[in-house]
């Protein structure tokens, strides 16, 4: 499924790359839409700008790095931009990451009896459960297992992060 990123109204660059003449420096776009986006490059070290095409268009590639015109061949830095005008907005993509299945159908494995103090071995526990449930959500913890859990191709883990939670 394509994924694009779609970048609009920018009054300065879109992307501005430093190190342009370094070699580990890799930059590559692909498929992104831009809408009044005039100059889609800038360079710190002096490289030339990538001036947008036009009011609406598509990034076919974009690709600043070492490149490789022929296996064999050395590599050279180069800046290679290609593009297609649109004349309508193809609007958003459909996101590549599925949705989380119903939370009214998640398992919570600590309910089945796992601990997640690091210590305790919850390879049993967890076999059954993926066995028996499709979605399983893990509570905040270190769930130690000493053996391998074959997932089914269904199963669905969920881990959410302390980090992450709204107030």
């Amino acid at each position: 499924m394509e994924r694009r990123l779609a970048l609009r109204g920018y009054l300065r660059p879109a992307l501005v790359i430093s190190s342009d003449k370094n070699p580990r420096t890799e930059i590559n776009v692909m498929g992104a839409v831009c809408h009044n986006v005039p100059m889609l490059a800038a360079f710190r070290d002096g490289s030339p700008s990538v001036p947008g095409p036009g009011i609406l268009y598509r990034v076919d590639q974009f690709t600043h790095g070492l490149v490789f015109d022929d296996i064999g061949a050395d590599p050279a830095l180069k800046t290679i931009f290609r593009s297609t005008p649109l004349t309508d907005d193809p609007g958003p993509s459909a996101s590549d990451i599925p949705a989380l299945p119903d939370p009214e159908t998640w398992v919570n494995v600590a309910d089945l009896g796992a601990q997640g103090d690091g210590v305790t071995d919850n390879t049993a526990i967890l076999r059954k459960a993926v066995a028996d449930h499709t979605a399983l959500y893990f509570p905040t913890g270190r769930y130690r297992v000493t053996d391998t859990i074959t997932l089914r191709p269904d199963t669905v883990l969920i881990g959410l992060s302390l980090l992450l939670r709204r107030s």
